[in-house]
């Protein structure tokens, strides 16, 4: 396993301690320009699931300054949105996935992109306490997630539409989409949100 492999793992794992020694490591080694960047991403997501917000947003800037094609640029846009959504920073979130959809919407085999970016949105909106917004880019996420084999994308679609009918108190089609989204991923064995979703469901019960 690469040590660039093992720090996503720790990352995954919750040993952030670890993955961030591990990542000083190799951005001390001498990488390739992808690796290089594929370290950087990594490092922006740890900073942002450490809430480092500030940090992941430095790092993911690096990642958009080094961006040579469309498609690395949509990238670094979807993930300083996804930083902005986690701080609940909404106009700045709408305003980076907006850069990012302006790139990948006419682009061809766009499905998963799209997806994730619609979930995105989905999610600005569920905080902003628009639901019937937030319902209708789950159901546009989950029509582009279902044309892909991307478990975790259908997985985050079904979740967030479930979130949605739950603070509607629509307990029923929260549950089916909760059950819909858990299948999907123990499809993907992403053990933390087969735990989380698993909860959830139990109390509903």
């Amino acid at each position: 396993m690469s040590k660039i492999t093992k720090a996503f793992e720790y990352v995954d794992l919750g040993k952030y301690k670890e993955a961030e020694a591990l990542y000083q490591e190799l951005l001390n080694d001498e990488l390739n320009d992808k690796d290089y960047e594929s370290v950087l991403n990594g490092v922006g997501y740890l900073y942002a699931f450490t809430e480092r917000y500030d940090d992941a947003i430095d790092v993911y800037e690096q990642l958009l300054a080094r961006a040579s094609t469309d498609e690395d640029k949509a990238i670094a846009y979807h993930q300083i949105g996804m930083v902005y959504r986690m701080r609940h920073d909404v106009d700045n979130a709408k305003r980076y996935f907006g850069y990012e959809l302006d790139i990948i919407k006419d682009k061809d085999d766009n499905d998963l992109f799209v997806s994730a970016n619609f979930y995105e949105f989905a999610e600005v909106y569920k905080i902003e306490g628009e639901l019937q917004k937030a319902v209708e880019m789950g159901y546009g996420a989950l029509d582009h997630a279902l044309r892909t084999d991307d478990h975790v994308a259908i997985g985050c679609a079904h979740r967030v539409l479930a979130d949605c009918f739950n603070e509607q108190d629509q307990s029923s089609v929260a549950k089916f989409h909760y059950e819909h989204s858990l299948e999907s991923f123990k499809a993907a064995d992403d053990a933390a949100a087969i735990m989380d979703l698993n909860d959830t469901i139990d109390s509903m019960s």
